[in-house]
């Protein structure tokens, strides 16, 4: 498996329901370290602030999509005045080909750190038969 990593960073404007004015959505593509061997592909990403219910895998088609919200807690009561958050959302892209057995992938998240285990699969060989004329 040889593995594509997409480095665009990007930023998107979305309308917060409870404020008028327009909130910029900062995305932060983050850090990752990829190691691998015959059987199996191993990332390990950085993304502090996330929470595991806020974490988004998805495997379709060969793309490895990873995304993770930070929800920074409000004070009741209170509005924010200032804030030194820089991301608000973690997100990155893998193009992996389609020799990953996704239905034995094992994702683990603590402390900011997603740890994936994607099992490589063998490629599937087909016979072509031929056909007499």
């Amino acid at each position: 498996m040889s593995v594509a990593i997409d480095k665009t960073k990007e930023e998107k404007v979305s309308v917060d329901s409870k404020s008028s004015p327009a909130r910029r959505e900062r995305v932060h593509a983050p850090s990752v370290n990829v190691y691998e061997n015959e059987k199996e592909a191993i990332f390990i990403l950085d993304m502090p602030g996330v929470s595991e219910t806020d974490l988004d895998i998805s495997l379709d088609k060969g793309l490895l999509s990873i995304e993770g919200k930070i929800n920074i807690i409000s004070k009741d009561g209170y509005r924010k005045e200032y804030s030194e958050s820089k991301v608000d959302v973690y997100r990155r892209k893998f193009n992996l080909g389609k020799l990953v057995d996704a239905d034995n992938a094992v994702a683990k998240f603590s402390n900011g750190q997603l740890h994936l285990r994607l099992p490589k699969q063998e490629p599937q060989k087909k016979k072509i038969t031929i056909q007499a004329n």
